[in-house]
């Protein structure tokens, strides 16, 4: 297999959380740790080994991207970052409407109520709402933008969490909010609901699980029904399945830290994966949601000479199951 095309990126080496791409895959945006968001259309007809952006656009001044987000048609962006270049060292958000269209445009950046660096940002599919997490340090927020499309300048939040969040993900039309807590603040998983309607800072979340353990990583559907976290606990490392009403789906026992969730736009396949250690070699589970399953759980290993796959059939609930999928490259 060989790529399509390749293309040189204004600002510097692509960190993870500054690559996104729309659901046609015409679309891609990255970011990286330079200054630079840089936008690349018609992506399955180039073909050049050097193609160039789009479109490019630096901000802010000394602005360091740190995470993107790109809506599935294409048509909005979000950025989140810090500032490098004049204390107080703030975060940064901002936001671009018609990114696929020649008028595209910088429509707002948010900064001057943001204390510390944005490490995640998302964007709803109908570019509506904007949720964003601040560096799991003092000062630490969840900050939810509404009606994205029609603010501009430096807007203010809709509502805010002023609690430590390390994650953050939205569902299509950014009326669920899923967060997790990092180590350092342990809170666990948090949800909100309505989060459309909700105004004022620090909203109560509609259901918290699993204090005192921490979240590396969340994601949540398309319809806001399922929500899926990775976790490390002091029982070991955990992943965990919820419905939007806090009824769990299950929960499986992990053979290292993992800290990235991916789900598919229907919920019902999620992968959560982690990079190698001292005694782990790197490894890449996948959840599958069928309904209805029943029966115990059943566990089979069928071993070869690099991989190890095992499948287990689990059913938690009458109606609904979740088949576990494990895939690790030996050492």
């Amino acid at each position: 297999m060989t790529s399509s095309w390749r293309a040189l990126v204004a600002g510097d080496q692509i960190e993870r959380g500054t690559l996104d791409i729309s659901a046609d895959g015409e679309d891609v945006v990255v970011g990286g740790s330079g200054e630079a968001v840089s936008f690349y259309g018609g992506c399955t007809s180039r073909t050049l080994s050097a193609e160039i952006a789009t479109w490019t656009n630096f901000p802010i001044p000394m602005m360091i991207i740190l995470t993107v987000d790109l809506s599935p048609d294409g048509r909005y962006v979000v950025a989140g970052g810090k500032n490098i270049s004049s204390s107080p060292y703030r975060g940064r958000v901002v936001f671009y409407k018609d990114a696929k269209f020649s008028n595209h445009t910088l429509a707002w950046y948010a900064y001057s109520r943001i204390d510390i660096d944005v490490v995640e940002a998302k964007v709803s599919d109908d570019g509506y709402s904007v949720a964003a997490v601040t560096q799991p340090n003092l000062p630490f927020t969840l900050y939810y933008w509404a009606n994205a499309k029609a603010l501009s300048g430096d807007p203010d939040t809709k509502w805010n969490s002023t609690f430590p969040y390390s994650s953050v993900d939205l569902s299509s039309d950014g009326n669920e909010v899923a967060a997790g807590k990092p180590l350092a603040f342990p809170c666990g998983l948090r949800f909100w609901s309505n989060a459309r309607g909700q105004s004022g800072p620090n909203v109560p979340e509609n259901w918290k699980r699993h204090e005192g353990e921490y979240i590396t990583d969340v994601a949540i559907n398309a319809d806001g029904t399922i929500i899926a976290a990775a976790a490390e606990a002091a029982t070991g490392f955990w992943a965990y399945f919820y419905t939007s009403d806090g009824l769990s789906l299950g929960e499986f026992k992990l053979l290292q830290f993992s800290d990235k969730v991916s789900m598919s736009a229907d919920g019902r396949t999620i992968a959560i994966g982690g990079a190698p250690d001292h005694l782990h070699a790197d490894s890449l589970y996948l959840f599958k949601i069928p309904t209805p399953v029943g029966g115990e759980i059943i566990s089979t290993q069928i071993p070869s000479v690099e991989t190890a796959i095992v499948v287990v059939i689990v059913t938690l609930l009458a109606t609904i199951g979740i088949q576990f999928i494990r895939k690790r490259q030996e050492p």
